[in-house]
C-alpha cells in the first residue's frame, strides 16, 4: 500500500523538502519555540526519533517561512570593512 503525504504526516525531512529549506532549520525553530504545533518526537526503531508533521504543522512552519519578520531571530552578521 502507498502513502499518500498530501492525506496523511510527513516527517521532518520531508516536510524541509517541501518548505525548500534544511531539517535543521525546523529542528531549530521547534527548540526556539516558534513552532507551536510542530510535534513531539516518537522513538522509533534505530537510534533517531522521528517526528511526523501535521498538515496544521505544516501550515504554521509555511506561514513563519514567508513572516518578513523572522529574521528579527537570526544572529546579526559581522560586517566586514
Amino acid at each position: 500500500m502507498s502513502r499518500d503525504c498530501s492525506m496523511t504526516e510527513r516527517t521532518t525531512s520531508e516536510v524541509a523538502a517541501l518548505l525548500g529549506i534544511k531539517a535543521e532549520n525546523l529542528r531549530k525553530w521547534k527548540r526556539r519555540g516558534l513552532l507551536k504545533l510542530a510535534p513531539q518526537g516518537v522513538s522509533g526503531q534505530g537510534r533517531s526519533v522521528e517526528c511526523m508533521w501535521s498538515a496544521e504543522a505544516v501550515q504554521e512552519a509555511r506561514e513563519l517561512l514567508s513572516d518578513p519578520q523572522r529574521d528579527r531571530f537570526r544572529r546579526p552578521e559581522h560586517k566586514r570593512t
